[in-house]
């Protein structure tokens, strides 16, 4: 992923979306979380066997290229059982030009 961009990241998860009560996807970077998404927020879709976000300029922007960003799913399932993804790390790309464009 790079940062200043709009990626469309895919989530397999094994679980089916009428599974799902509620959920939560969650990016940590440098010991701190820069982004925690419902999955009641438009850019999340749960479908299948996956989760999908798709990111804006401004979320990736916040992300520094100098380490990998941290990953997680937390969901809660029909009937009240909580359950969470592996965490996944994600390189971050530099840009040459700062800012949203």
């Amino acid at each position: 992923m790079r940062r200043g961009t709009t990626p469309r990241l895919t989530f397999t998860i094994p679980y089916t979306a009428g599974m799902i009560a509620s959920g939560y996807l969650t990016f940590k970077q440098n010991r701190r979380v820069i982004l925690d998404v419902p999955f009641s927020d438009d850019s999340i879709e749960v479908s299948d066997n996956a989760v999908r976000i798709t990111l804006t300029q401004e979320q990736t922007l916040a992300m520094s290229h100098e380490s990998t960003v941290k990953a997680q799913i937390r969901m809660i399932l029909v009937p009240d059982t909580a359950v969470a993804s592996n965490i996944v790390e994600i390189p971050i790309g530099a840009i040459l030009k700062e800012g949203v464009i």
